[in-house]
């Protein structure tokens, strides 16, 4: 098995298939690239992107930014008005997100 290019993390309750439709998004638009959803950490040096969903009822903004406190602060901070599950709600939106955030990185 190869090693994906791109490591989703959510760190909710929420199983890594709630990220299918957004998966299937980046796997049309980037094939080349390996995805993998995991629940709910990132591997130590990973770079990492936090997108703050505005519209969130489950996490406030607040919330958010007290998140990315907690991590020790995050290479980039991407707001987006939608709310928590994006990966179901924008899924075409999110892959380019990531898409963007892995060609900002690599």
């Amino acid at each position: 098995m190869s090693m994906p290019g791109l490591v989703l993390v959510h760190g909710g309750g929420f199983s890594a298939d709630c990220w299918d439709p957004t998966i299937d998004a980046i796997r049309q638009a980037a094939p080349e690239l390996g995805v993998l959803a995991v629940n709910p950490g990132a591997p130590d040096g990973t770079t990492s992107t936090w997108i703050l969903t505005r519209r969130d009822r489950a996490l406030s903004v607040r919330a958010q930014q007290r998140g990315i406190a907690a991590l020790g602060g995050v290479d980039a901070v991407i707001p987006i008005d939608t709310g928590h599950m994006l990966m179901i709600s924008a899924p075409d939106r999110l892959a380019q997100i990531l898409l963007d955030s892995c060609r900002r990185y690599t």
